[in-house]
């Protein structure tokens, strides 16, 4: 809902503003359709995640193109797989409908974003800017289901650097990881300046998935 607000206020033209403000209704709408099942302390949390808590600074601190590449293609892109797969595994009706509904609405958001990105192409220092920005987002990516692993913690007590790398492997960490990295790319690959972003976030070795060790270590503090 703040992305769509922010990104009304720095439409280029009246087609831009009206198409902002439909996304901000299907968000608003979403949210609507999602609150009745999340726990209310959720929603109002003040320490939100490292992920969300990059996204905020990201909406709030970015201009508008690099807001069409982050949120609406690569972002909306990956939430689309993420979408499917919860109302794949849903067993509740009700909300497998409303997944479904979401990825109607999703779509749109990101098929919009890759025409605007195609109309409006990143300069060199904009994409040198990008990766910057990627990097940061992919590592969370990379050291695998963090917050998981901190829960488990939370609840059992203090885990050892080996308990936590068995707990990174049964998790299957870097097979899944490999994955949502493969998603990523793929969004990316669908945009003008893919060629110069993906090489040079392999060069970083930003699309390598984290092994359980790694993870750990990550988890752990020593890395």
């Amino acid at each position: 809902m703040y992305f769509a607000a922010k990104m009304n206020l720095l439409a280029a033209n009246t087609q831009e503003r009206m198409l902002y403000s439909m996304f901000a209704a299907d968000e608003a709408v979403h949210f609507h359709w999602l609150c009745s099942y999340v726990p209310a302390a959720l929603l109002t949390a003040e320490h939100p995640e490292p992920f969300l808590a990059l996204l905020h600074d990201v909406l709030c601190q970015e201009g508008k193109d690099t807001l069409i590449y982050i949120v609406q293609v690569l972002l909306e892109g990956w939430g689309l797989q993420h979408y499917h797969a919860l109302a794949h595994d849903c067993q509740e009706a009700g909300l497998t409908a409303i997944f479904k509904h979401i990825i109607r609405d999703e779509a749109r958001h990101h098929a919009s974003g890759l025409v605007l990105c195609r109309a409006q192409p990143l300069s060199a220092p904009q994409v040198s800017h990008m990766v910057e920005l990627l990097q940061r987002l992919f590592f969370m990516v990379q050291v695998g289901p963090q917050t998981v692993v901190s829960i488990i913690e939370h609840v059992k007590g203090h885990l050892s650097l080996t308990q936590k790398t068995t707990i990174f492997a049964e998790l299957e960490c870097e097979s899944d990881t490999a994955q949502k990295l493969e998603i990523l790319q793929s969004c990316l690959g669908a945009t003008p300046p893919a060629k110069p972003l993906l090489a040079a976030l392999h060069e970083r070795g930003t699309l390598r998935p984290y092994s359980a060790l790694e993870c750990a270590r990550v988890s752990s503090g020593l890395c």
